[in-house]
């Protein structure tokens, strides 16, 4: 028998279009006034680093991810206004963005990004063993290669929070307390792939992995209760790009890369021209690192009102 103070409402009845539209309503505004913010709102030229035609090898891809470093921070503040603009309208908390502010944040990003570095180290040594995967050198001498890693850290990590706050925070909590868990994962991850088409370069498998990883990151803050994990976890999956990306001679074509790659081989097994990450050893990886994780951890428990 329920209790008396608990709602019951069966999945398969549909909803009013009264009782969703203010579930809906909110989340499709943030998404729209998001584009609208990065489409017109741009970061002062001032404020960039020079990178002119000039300049060394080296000066220009430093300088080229300073810059992307400083979009990926004016990207972040612009979300987190926003997001902190719909929340305070309906009265809601860091905590219900996804981001509580207790001590057991840096431990969540550790251990998110432990995993991901776990998995990263274990697809590394099979394709070296089985994939025909092979470090031929640096790109960079030492001091640029310690800038290129320090920057694409930075770079990568801020990547990370904006991602998770913009498509698993706010919106995802919202249209899970309208709609359950599944719709509203379904919904963001869909989202969140779509708007990858604007990046160059993208094709269709890449956008249907994509849409997988955001099921995926979703589950890691339904089993934690925020985003932390999925943070840590989603930047240094991402940061594992400047060792394991593509091999020459598309090596030198991402700031991010510091070594020279060379693959031998199936490209199913190494990924071929796109890189290890993208090979089915590498796609299997990654979802078993995330997927670990929600094993690994117990599902949060609502607190009670």
């Amino acid at each position: 028998m329920l209790p008396w103070n608990t709602s019951f409402r069966d999945p398969f009845m549909p909803l009013s279009l009264r009782k969703t539209l203010p579930g809906i309503a909110p989340v499709v505004g943030y998404f729209v006034l998001s584009l609208v913010a990065f489409k017109y709102i741009h970061l002062p030229d001032a404020l960039l680093l020079s990178d002119g035609s000039g300049s060394s090898p080296a000066a220009h891809t430093t300088a080229k991810l300073g810059n992307l470093c400083l979009h990926e921070l004016f990207m972040l503040f612009l979300i987190c206004c926003l997001t902190g603009a719909f929340a305070a309208t309906t009265r809601k908390d860091a905590a219900y963005c996804g981001f509580p502010l207790d001590r057991t944040a840096l431990l969540r990003i550790v251990q998110g990004g432990g995993l991901s570095l776990i998995g990263a180290l274990f697809l590394g040594a099979f394709e070296c063993l089985f994939g025909g995967l092979r470090f031929t050198g640096l790109i960079w001498n030492g001091p640029v290669t310690a800038a290129i890693i320090l920057l694409s850290a930075l770079t990568l990590t801020i990547v990370g929070l904006t991602e998770e706050l913009w498509f698993r925070g706010y919106p995802q909590q919202r249209l899970q307390d309208t709609f359950g868990w599944w719709p509203a994962a379904l919904a963001t991850s869909l989202v969140f792939a779509s708007f990858h088409l604007a990046n160059n370069g993208e094709n269709i498998v890449e956008i249907v992995l994509l849409f997988l990883s955001g099921l995926v990151l979703c589950g890691l803050r339904r089993v934690t209760g925020s985003l932390w994990l999925g943070v840590g976890a989603h930047s240094v999956a991402d940061f594992s790009d400047i060792i394991l990306g593509s091999p020459d001679p598309y090596a030198g074509s991402s700031p991010f890369q510091i070594v020279h790659l060379l693959v031998a081989g199936p490209a199913w097994l190494n990924g071929g021209d796109n890189g290890v990450m993208f090979s089915i050893p590498g796609i299997g990886m990654q979802y078993l690192m995330m997927l670990a994780a929600i094993l690994l951890f117990r599902p949060s428990q609502p607190k009670g009102s």
